[in-house]
Parts: structure tokens; sequence; C-alpha cells
């Protein structure tokens, strides 16, 4: 009987944990929702980057090479798109982590350029089944650094 029980107990747990967690699609459209928001920036896109962002959206930025911190809206991100002081850049992204719990996710992702890195943890919450980015915290340095 307690045999029974513990097993019942386990798998309880490890169903929980995989229905509670999120999915592989879940992972999968996080990613989506990063690259699509990360690539309007790289390709100065404002509409795909107001579709990937909240209304009230916030990036803050930690440039470890002019030692300045800044924070910016979603309405200054595209009116910076708009004026070409952002974006523009060709960078590779690649994913270090996607943590899903429920409606909310975390990715952590790393971008390289030529002479820059930037590692960045974007937090997004599914809005009706859209993935969408509440906020990106971004450390900018000198690659190899």
């Amino acid at each position: 009987m307690k045999t029974l029980s513990l097993f019942s107990f386990l798998f309880v747990l490890v169903a929980f944990t995989f229905v509670y967690a999120g999915s592989p699609a879940d992972d999968s459209a996080v990613k989506q929702a990063v690259t699509n928001y990360l690539s309007g920036i790289d390709n100065r896109n404002m509409e795909a980057v107001e579709q990937s962002l909240f209304t009230d959206a916030t990036v803050v930025i930690v440039n470890t090479i002019s030692n300045k911190t800044s924070s910016l809206s979603t309405g200054e991100i595209v009116s910076q798109l708009k004026k070409g002081t952002l974006g523009g850049w060709k960078r590779e992204v690649s994913f270090s982590s996607v943590d899903v719990n429920d409606k909310t996710a975390i990715a952590k992702v790393e971008l390289t350029a030529a002479k820059v890195k930037q590692i960045s943890y974007v937090s997004l919450f599914n809005d009706n089944g859209k993935w969408k980015i509440v906020s990106d915290v971004s450390i900018i340095s000198r690659n190899g650094e």
C-alpha cells in the first residue's frame, strides 16, 4: 500500500510539474516572440517591435563600456528606431535558457556582434495566447570581456 501511495504521489508531482511548467510549444513560442522583438530592433522594424512589447514595457540597458544605465519605454524605443539612433545591427542570437511557468516566462539571451556582447533577461507574459515582452534587462560589454 505504501508503494502504491508513493508511486501515486510521484506520478501526480511529475504530471503537475509538466502541466504547470509549460510545454515545448511554450518554449518555442517564447523564443519566437523574443526573436521577433530582437530582429525587429536589428532591422528597425517598428511594427514588429510594437507587436512584441506590452504598451508599458520597460527596457533597461546597463552599458559597461560607457558606464551608463538607461531605461526606455515602448514609446521611446519606437521613437529611437524611427530616428535611427537604435537598431540597424547585425547580431548573432542564442538562447541560454527559457523558463516557462504557466502564463509567465523568462528567457536568457546572448547576442554577439563583432565588438559587442549583450546578455538579455527578457520577461514575458502570455496575453490571450500571445507571448508579449514585459521587460528586458540587458548588459552590454565589449566582446571577450
